[in-house]
């Protein structure tokens, strides 16, 4: 947070809400710039907005205002749960400034920042708020499904629980929510009853295409068996080296370049750092030419998203072309390989998950400082090296998950270690 002048932060021991609710307002009244971690609450809610941003209008507090402000620290999109957020922090400033704010601010990850109008969707945020409080007088049942927002919310935990002893349907990787809603209704509510199915069966009942009913369908078997199911054979070539390759983007730009070559049983870990803006050119141009060093090779990245970015890192600095020929032309998306390839008993195929399954051992560290160890700040300045540590080795973390995903599933294939869909 060095980027931000007068930033005052409530001390409190983190349990007491009244507390920190009361404490918060203490700093309020002293009219700092910026409040980090400031705690709002009423009888009903709880607010833990990421920054209250003074203004200047009058208010209950002083010749000056709050409004709440969010970090996006992944996506540059205002989200409808983001919007949500900043409009409950709203209502719980009203009772402290005498009036409602009408902006929030949401600040991104390249460093830009955007203000967003809290007043034209607040008739449906009252919607939700009411909702709410119907469900808490048990006037409307709920059931909660499994969806891509779970991994940020602290209660996934609980949830995952009840859908495991439910063996819940909305386990299964594909399983959307529009999905969940069509198989619960045609009675295919937990994954077993799916796996007692048959593709075709569950294709006429639920009315989903074939392929996403057998998709489905092997993937609740897998869950049954607790053992992978290979779809199919795969070459993993033996004669040429293999590199695992994860380059840290953010907002168009990349700072880190962290490749594993593997060859022979030899492994050889390099990673080319950009110490500022101006040197991201020179670590671009040093992973190419060594990368150049091999005449073939297979470059694996977790998946294909960064294809675009990789074009505009060559655009804007060129470098060597064999190397650059190689990471285009060699390169392919190792999800996309594993999906291909074999069923695992899982909920989701993100990296982490997947590397635990084949036995990765994630290192126990404490997660880069945030909100921006990176992109570099605004003043120009890359952040401290002592803190880019953690940086480096989330890096080589992940390069080396990757590494243990492909061996493992030369290992599936070779050893014969999973069963045949």
């Amino acid at each position: 947070m060095t980027w931000l002048s007068d930033l005052r932060e409530p001390v409190w021991d983190g349990r007491n809400v009244e507390t920190g609710r009361h404490e918060t307002l203490k700093l309020m009244e002293k009219g700092p710039a910026w409040i980090y971690g400031g705690v709002l609450a009423d009888a009903e809610f709880v607010g833990r907005p990421d920054l209250l941003k003074r203004v200047e209008r009058p208010s209950a507090v002083g010749p000056f205002s709050y409004v709440p402000a969010l970090l996006k620290q992944n996506s540059c999109r205002l989200e409808t749960a983001d919007l949500r957020a900043l409009q409950l922090q709203a209502l719980l400033l009203e009772p402290l400034l005498g009036h409602l704010p009408s902006e929030g601010w949401l600040y991104r990850p390249d460093g830009l920042s955007m203000e967003v109008d809290l007043k034209e969707t607040w008739p449906s945020f009252l919607t939700t708020l009411e909702d709410f409080r119907r469900i808490a007088r048990g006037e409307i049942l709920t059931e909660g499904y499994r969806c891509a927002g779970c991994r940020r919310c602290p209660w996934s935990g609980h949830c995952r629980k009840v859908w495991t002893q439910l063996s819940h349907v909305c386990l299964l990787p594909g399983m959307d929510r529009t999905l969940q809603g069509l198989f619960r209704d045609a009675g295919y509510a937990s994954w077993p009853a799916i796996a007692d199915s048959s593709p075709e069966r569950i294709s006429q009942d639920v009315g989903v295409p074939l392929p996403a009913a057998r998709l489905l369908w092997l993937h609740a078997k897998a869950f049954r068996s607790r053992r992978p199911l290979v779809i199919q054979s795969a070459p993993f070539p033996g004669n040429i080296p293999i590199h695992f390759y994860a380059p840290e983007f953010r907002g168009g730009r990349c700072a880190l370049h962290g490749d594993l070559r593997v060859m022979h049983g030899e492994v050889r870990t390099r990673q080319f750092l950009a110490p500022t803006p101006g040197q991201e050119g020179a670590a671009w141009r040093a992973f190419l030419d060594d990368l150049a060093r091999d005449e073939r090779a297979l470059v694996f990245t977790w998946t294909n998203r960064i294809a675009k970015p990789l074009e505009s890192l060559w655009k804007r600095h060129g470098g060597n072309r064999q190397g650059w020929r190689l990471l285009t032309r060699g390169r392919r998306s190792l999800h996309r390989f594993l999906r291909e390839q074999v069923i695992l008993p899982l909920s989701t195929y993100g990296l982490r998950d997947v590397a635990e399954f084949f036995s990765y051992k994630w290192p126990s560290r404490s997660d880069p400082p945030a909100p921006f160890l990176f992109p570099w700040e605004r003043d120009g300045g890359f952040p401290e090296i002592a803190s880019s540590r953690a940086f480096l080795d989330a890096n080589r973390d992940r390069i080396g998950a990757m590494k243990s995903v492909y061996f493992g599933l030369q290992m599936l294939q070779d050893l014969g270690g999973a069963e045949s869909a």
